[in-house]
């Protein structure tokens, strides 16, 4: 009884230490934890047993230990006490770590023994004592780092089934080797950055740390795809129990390979390379199918020269790599989007992953558009948008694209949310992007405000479900009949919605005017004033005072990266210096409700700074046309309309925008500070007093009233360094201050120009000592312009200068009334057949997470779709 008892309690360890070293391959490995779904018991265990203690070792030398502050002789003695641990483990069956016990396990039960251990963590200790190799240090380092992995893997591979280890034959070692040094190599070409940044090494021989040639590159991979086709010819071999498995991560890293062969050198050390996780769910599916056999071909593989030696590629990618591609529509498209912004590149994501194929042209060396990014003295600044909001719409996004947003980005939640100074109040007001927490805080103000605010964000949830369900993600090119039947019951709760200001809910809402600020001020967010905006937009304070405002580590740079790299994995051309000067076009139909003309391409020339840089250059000579058959246009609508169409194919010509009403403009600072601003919170907004006569100076009566930067000004601080070190050199700050002002006149008048170090125009300049001035004294930080080392100011003429934005304004047509919704416009030209449009200037609005429904809505209309709800996220 006794000895079932004790053996019952060995299993229940066992099985929790299994469940560890599963949670571990969860947390890291996206990629080899599915490829590990395709393994069968026990099979799937003990290898997940491996990856855990393997995992766990690098995280000592290259992750967790560090980041927590250990230094280089702690760490040393963690991955030496590990090894000792480990090989006690091994020995007597048993271990107080749960993932070296279910490691332990595994080698007892296959066979796994220290002639495979021992290389393995001396190439681990070579990390902590070596930054580059020679030949035969290289050598050793990928046997221990990754091929004796490989033949551990394969001793459990080959005791499937078999109640003793059993030993593999020399073919099947030979291919375990071949595949687990052609990961190892892969890895080393996707982490160049990482590897000589963070870690100051450099793993290939005879290559420094700013990263190999083309050619360099070439060489390398065509070693590395020698080792796959050796491995390759050995996966037929294998036990069926584990066939799949190895041969969906061959593909995988196939597939890689072949990615990094497209991936031109330089880029190579800035951006990881990625396979998106619809197609590794691909690559994992094609492996499972039954009866899936290696290809036929000679064991050096395709990349390899007469004699055995590496030579130039000439064979296509591997069968992976164009199986997982996006297959070839019969309806693709060629489109050409104008502009590289986020909904530029959103929209190229989407329809490149449709299989259209797409070129995207942006004026500007750097994507990203409004979402810019500035660096200098160790300082990186978002140079636009910074508040993560509606953060479903983004998950929603990265899901039609098949992948998941957790597996590019890191979000922070920030707590608290952000911090309100007001100018009669004695002390800063904390919100929280958490219900309660904020009817706490509204409650500790002013007695009863936190029931109200309850039931504020009752109704603004009710109204932004709303909005999702039916006029955000839409064409607005037919009224579905369930939006007719489901709002039909509601119209008189939606017509007062639209008809009262936000200014007048807020004011019915709670009496203390920093409250009232807190709940009419998302009206700037959507280039409107609170007596401007309907009270509709109350919707905006349940996504900060409720669903909670987050921030990507990195900042808005990262997101711009992701999308980037996402729209070029589906297969998207982007090309930087390139500005279209006009959208061209041929004569269509005649008949009853044709349009006049139909798209045909653009016009394109190379961006004035590319020329500049190349002085033998001449204008007309780099001119080129390209042809399309969509023309997407993420531009700023004015510039496209007004500019790039003759007047007689303008939808939107100029007389139209005299009856618009343009949202703000701004003055922005980047401003590196010495020393800590503790004072202050990731996000902080400060709030003149007189609401109404601030807003009055931001939004003139007309387009020809004078254009003046308020003052005093309630303005908006992101320090961004409060959360992310990375941000700002040791020691200092990152300020990114917001100044709302008027637009410029429909003349082009207005207060100018930025610069840096105080070399802007008068009233940009002006308008930022004011800030700076108003954040020493709300914040109590006196000697804040003292401390201040780097300074750059922008200004609306910059805006117009960088976005061909509408009067300079910063985010675009205010949402008033009559500019929301379907008023606001249509996202295709009544006049162009195959003309669209994209981004915060057309529908559905202004904000990050509009220019990605707004890329969703091309997709929409190019299919015909009529929906009024988010498009189906693919399994």
């Amino acid at each position: 009884m006794k000895h079932s008892l004790q053996q019952k309690a060995a299993d229940d360890f066992r099985r929790t230490a299994e469940a560890a070293a599963e949670r571990v391959i969860g947390r890291y490995s996206s990629s080899f934890g599915l490829a590990t779904r395709l393994l069968r018991e026990p099979v799937r265990t003990r290898v997940r047993s491996i990856y855990a203690l393997v995992r766990i070792a690098d995280e000592i030398v290259d992750g967790a230990a560090a980041g927590s502050g250990a230094g280089a002789r702690l760490i040393a003695a963690a991955l030496d006490d590990y090894e000792e641990r480990t090989e006690a483990a091994m020995s007597a069956g048993f271990s107080t770590d749960l993932v070296i016990h279910a490691f332990a396990t595994t080698s007892r039960a296959c066979g796994i023994g220290t002639d495979l251990t021992r290389p393995f963590f001396a190439s681990m200790r070579a990390d902590l004592e070596v930054t580059s190799h020679t030949d035969a240090s290289f050598a050793r380092y990928v046997d221990g780092s990754a091929e004796v992995v490989g033949l551990m893997c394969l001793r459990v591979f080959a005791t499937d089934g078999a109640d003793r280890p059993v030993e593999p034959s020399p073919s099947l070692v030979e291919g375990a080797r071949s595949l687990g040094a052609a990961f190892q190599k892969v890895n080393f070409l996707r982490d160049l950055g990482d590897d000589a940044d963070g870690r100051g090494r450099a793993y290939f021989p005879g290559i420094d740390l700013h990263g190999p040639t083309e050619r360099q590159k070439l060489a390398l991979l065509d070693d590395i795809d020698q080792d796959l086709a050796r491995a390759q010819g050995a996966i037929a071999h294998l036990p069926v129990s584990s066939r799949a498995a190895v041969q969906s991560a061959h593909d995988l890293f196939a597939a890689l390979s072949a990615r990094l062969r497209r991936t031109p050198a330089e880029v190579l050390r800035g951006r990881r390379v990625r396979v998106p996780t619809a197609q590794k769910a691909l690559i994992a599916a094609r492996a499972a199918l039954p009866g899936r056999r290696a290809p036929a071909g000679p064991a050096a593989g395709p990349g390899s020269a007469p004699g055995g030696a590496a030579g130039p590629r000439t064979a296509p990618a591997p069968a992976s790599e164009q199986a997982s591609a996006p297959a070839p529509r019969a309806d693709a498209r060629r489109v050409v989007i104008i502009g590289g912004g986020i909904a530029g590149l959103a929209t190229a994501a989407l329809l490149a992953t449709e299989g259209h194929r797409v070129t995207v042209l942006e004026r500007g060396q750097e994507v990203g558009g409004r979402a810019g990014t500035w660096r200098e003295g160790g300082f990186t600044f978002d140079t636009g948008p910074s508040w993560w909001l509606m953060h479903e719409c983004f998950e929603h996004f990265f899901a039609l694209l098949g992948t998941r947003l957790e597996d590019h980005l890191d979000l922070v939640d920030l707590d608290p949310a952000y911090r309100v100074f007001g100018e009669e109040y004695a002390r800063p007001l904390d919100l929280f992007g958490d219900r309660e927490r904020s009817a706490a805080a509204f409650e500790a103000e002013e007695r009863g405000a936190g029931d109200a605010l309850r039931r504020h964000l009752d109704s603004a949830g009710a109204a932004y479900r709303m909005a999702t369900a039916h006029f955000l993600y839409t064409t607005f090119s037919k009224v579905p009949a369930r939006t007719l039947r489901e709002l039909a019951p509601r119209s008189p709760a939606l017509a007062r919605l639209l008809g009262e200001s936000l200014h007048d809910l807020a004011a019915r809402t709670v009496r203390d005017t920093r409250l009232r600020q807190v709940l009419g001020y998302p009206a700037v967010f959507l280039g409107a004033t609170p007596r401007t905006a309907p009270s509709l937009y109350h919707l905006m304070s349940a996504m900060d005072l409720e669903d909670g405002v987050r921030y990507p580590r990195g900042g808005f740079t990262r997101f711009v990266e992701v999308l980037r790299a996402l729209a070029e994995d589906a297969g998207a051309e982007i090309r930087t210096g390139a500005e279209v000067t006009a959208i061209r076009t041929t004569p269509s139909g005649r008949g009853v409700g044709a349009r006049r003309a139909r798209v045909t391409g653009v016009e394109v020339r190379a961006a004035d700074a590319a020329l500049a840089a190349d002085e033998t250059r001449e204008a007309g000579a780099s001119t080129e046309t390209i042809d399309a058959d969509v023309v997407v246009s993420a531009a700023d609508l004015h510039h496209t309309e007004t500019a790039l169409l003759p007047r007689e194919l303008q939808t939107y010509p100029e007389s139209a925008w005299t009856r618009r009403t343009s949202g703000p403009g701004a003055v922005l600072a980047m401003l590196g500070v010495r020393g800590r601003v503790p004072e202050l919170l990731h996000h902080s907004l400060f709030f003149t007093d007189d609401w109404d006569r601030n807003f009055a100076q931001i939004t003139p009566v007309d387009a020809r009233g004078a254009s003046r930067a308020p003052d005093p000004a309630s303005i908006y601080v992101c320090a961004p360094s409060r959360t992310d070190p990375t941000v700002a050199p040791e020691g200092r700050e990152n300020l990114f201050v917001l100044i709302p002002v008027a637009p410029e006149t429909a003349d082009g008048r207005g207060i100018g120009r930025g610069g840096v170090d105080g070399a802007g125009d008068a009233e940009v300049e002006q308008a930022v000592d004011r800030a700076i001035a108003q954040i020493a004294d709300r914040a109590h930080v006196p000697d804040l312009a003292d401390r201040i080392e780097l300074r750059r100011t922008v200004g609306p003429g910059d805006f117009t200068d960088a976005f061909h934005s509408w009067r300079g304004n910063a985010l675009g047509p205010a949402h008033t009334l009559r500019q929301s919704a379907f008023l606001r416009g249509s996202n295709r030209s009544r006049k162009v057949e195959g003309l669209l449009y994209a981004g915060g200037t057309t529908v559905p609005g202004v904000g990050v997470p509009m220019c990605l429904i707004s890329a969703e809505n091309v997709l929409k209309r190019l299919r015909g779709d009529t929906s009024s709800t988010p498009l189906p996220e693919p399994l």
